[in-house]
């Protein structure tokens, strides 16, 4: 997003307020063509700016054409709506049944305030019937029949008020054969002379050459037909920027007689789900295009209203915007885009943690957040160690609720500092004698004093496996149980409500819940990280792939923490780094997520130097969006371009003693300070914290 819409965000505001003025209620009366404009019921000029809808029947079949759908898309801002009817599906579910659920979606639109956009969603050459997929296929015949049952059934519902003749037609991709300009141009002269038969009033929309792009030819053959509008569909890649001279020549030149009408504008990012050539760009086409649009005074429609076709405004049906959905969702609203953030998936979320998470989503692909692990023997250490190294604070300030480690062999887990140990390699290492209760304490009071100062809280838990126990001391092999992993049977009675260890699983729930709420009593936000590098083999926890596996045990945790009112939490859901290693494999991160309804931030644990691209941009892609972090490293990179060719990561946590050359690295000194005077990276003193709300200063 970053600095060009801070900008312009006044611009958009105003603009997008006064064409939202506009606004006449859907079903008050007809819209119509006067000169270049579209006219209201009421003789005003008319914007309209709106969302596409996917196909009626898709969203039948999924569940999702219901009221709620409507409502969002009012919500969002959106004055029209446009239903891409597709032959395929309209002849598979039935003709009466698909205008029976597009009754009722006009009903809903109606309600909201929403005009209706009925598109005849096909792609290619109407004339010869060359179609570029099968569910694209139709015929002429089927065509006229469409538009004559519309008119007729919908000769008395003004909130229909456009019908877009044919989606997109072209003859320039392979074996679509033939059709000229002048052949096209009387094949819609028909579809409107049909129309009008039954239906005088709505406005019939005109589509262009090139997939509904190019509208050079009307300047010389116009549809000669009134009451008629222009279409294009203008997909940053159409062209190459700078697009306004383009576009101006393209189809822009047509508004300044004509109305016209883009309905279908969007764009993803080259990592997100679904990109393809046209679409293919960022919110710099977003600023472009809807400036263009002001000032030719062009109506539009976003694709797509749907998680499934992209490019998508929303990643899933809680409605949670895309990339582009957010800057689109913020232009309707009249906000700035920065306003305009996903909120956390416990939908009460307190509101600390919608603030964090915001945050987040603010800095996400222009900054990293420095952090730095503590252990509960000393909260203090490490952070003192990267201020002697660089005169700087990390952001981040993490630990573990972890457990007490007993047996002859506690010092071999010490690595990951234990309640009840002395800071890790520290010699001798012996059993300090604190209790669980006593570090765990410690480390909420630590954390509540540091999110005073602005750091930001992050916690894990080592903890122990309840086959063996139901509460926090066992020996550091019933945490790391890679000879001892659970069977199929067990994992079943595990995440099985009622049964005997899933209730030894509560009881240990039970003890860290008092802590975690002690923290949001104290309005403390928490990126929580339990049951990190669940897709290696060495904890009880890991190496259980599948909707059987791990899923079920994180969505579990889940339900049961919030449940109990825990929500201040942000779920952070943390792989190792996918490797092939002999007896140390972490396995690919799909196969253990739970997906985006039950997690806020994808991270991944690296070390060794393991800062591979595919590591960033396959949870980029899982994620949909969704902010990423690193959510324990050992060493720093090497290479300060890891930021920034893997822009996602929004934090970065130096697993404790590593931060001091654990490892004797050469040069490690200067490597630390070069990243914490790096430009990339954020730390404490480049962080404001006022009301509550992290912001760069």
């Amino acid at each position: 997003m970053g600095l060009i819409m801070k900008k312009i965000g006044i611009l958009v505001a105003v603009a997008a307020t006064v064409a939202l003025a506009y606004s006449c209620s859907a079903g008050d009366g007809w819209v119509r063509v006067k000169g270049n404009k579209f006219i209201d019921p009421k003789g005003k000029e008319l914007v309209l700016r709106g969302l596409c809808f996917s196909d009626p029947v898709k969203l039948v079949r999924d569940g999702q054409w219901n009221e709620r759908y409507f409502s969002e898309a009012a919500d969002w801002g959106a004055n029209v709506v446009r239903f891409a009817v597709h032959s395929t599906n309209l002849n598979s579910l039935g003709w009466e049944e698909t205008f029976q659920a597009m009754d009722q979606g006009i009903a809903w639109a109606k309600k909201h305030g929403l005009y209706v956009i009925m598109d005849w969603h096909s792609i290619g050459n109407l004339k010869e019937g060359k179609y570029t997929a099968p569910m694209y296929v139709t015929t002429l015949e089927e065509t006229f029949k469409f538009w004559r049952t519309v008119a007729q059934r919908y000769k008395d519902e003004p909130t229909v008020a456009l019908y877009e003749l044919f989606n997109e037609p072209t003859v320039t991709a392979p074996g679509m054969g033939d059709c000229t300009w002048t052949e096209w141009k009387e094949i819609q002269e028909r579809i409107i002379d049909t129309v009008r038969t039954y239906n005088p009033h709505a406005v019939c929309l005109c589509a262009g050459f090139n997939w509904a792009y190019d509208l050079t030819p009307v300047a010389t053959e116009p549809i000669e037909r009134e009451n008629i509008a222009y279409v294009s569909h203008p997909y940053p890649m159409k062209r190459s920027e700078p697009w306004e001279e383009q576009w101006e020549q393209d189809f822009g030149y047509v508004a300044d007689t004509y109305p016209v009408i883009c309905t279908e504008i969007g764009y993803c990012l080259e990592n997100e789900p679904g990109a393809h050539i046209p679409v293919i760009s960022s919110d710099v086409y977003g600023e472009h295009i809807t400036r263009y649009f002001e000032k030719k005074g062009i109506s539009f429609t976003i694709w797509c209203f749907d998680p499934d076709w992209p490019p998508t405004i929303i990643r899933d049906w809680n409605f949670t915007p895309s990339t582009q959905g957010r800057f689109f969702k913020a232009y309707l609203q009249g906000k700035d885009p920065s306003e305009i953030t996903p909120p956390p998936v416990n939908p009460k979320a307190t509101g600390e943690a919608r603030e964090l998470l915001s945050f987040l989503y603010s800095i996400s692909g222009q900054y990293t957040l420095a952090g730095e692990h503590n252990f509960s023997s000393d909260l203090e250490r490490y952070d003192a160690v990267v201020h002697e190294m660089t005169g700087k604070y990390p952001v981040v300030w993490g630990s573990d609720f972890s457990f007490s480690a007993t047996g002859d062999d506690f010092a071999r887990y010490q690595h990951a500092g234990p309640l009840n140990l002395t800071v890790p390699f520290e010699k001798p290492c012996i059993q300090t004698g604190r209790t669980v209760a006593e570090a765990r304490q410690d480390i909420v009071d630590t954390a509540i004093r540091k999110a005073a100062e602005g750091r930001i809280i992050t916690l894990m838990w080592h903890c122990c496996d309840p086959r063996v126990t139901d509460g926090n001391e066992c020996g550091g092999d019933k945490v790391w149980t890679m000879e001892n992993a659970y069977t199929q049977e067990e994992w079943d009675e595990l995440c099985t409500d009622g049964t005997a260890l899933h209730e030894a699983w509560e009881r240990e729930m039970d003890t860290v819940i008092p802590y975690l709420r002690q923290l949001q009593e104290a309005h403390v936000p928490v990126l929580w990280r339990p049951y990190h590098e669940m897709n290696g083999a060495w904890f009880w926890w890991g190496n259980h792939p599948g909707e059987n596996g791990f899923k079920r045990l994180w969505i579990m945790t889940y339900e049961y923490f919030t449940a109990q009112g825990l929500d201040n939490l942000i779920w952070v859901w943390d792989p190792n780094a996918p490797r092939v290693k002999e007896n140390d494999d972490a396995f690919p991160y799909a196969d253990f997520y739970p997906g985006n309804n039950y997690v806020d931030v994808l991270a991944a644990d690296i070390y060794g130097w393991d800062y591979k691209q595919s590591h960033h941009d396959e949870l980029v892609e899982l994620g949909g969006g969704k902010p990423l972090a690193m959510g324990e490293i050992g060493q720093l990179p090497k290479d300060l371009a890891v930021f920034e060719e893997q822009p996602a990561w929004t934090w970065f946590m130096v697993w404790g003693y590593f931060i001091d050359g654990h490892h004797g690295e050469e040069g490690h000194l200067d490597l630390v300070r070069s990243i914490y005077d790096s430009p990339r990276i954020l730390t404490l003193d480049e962080i404001s914290f006022e009301d509550g709300k992290h912001r760069v200063r």
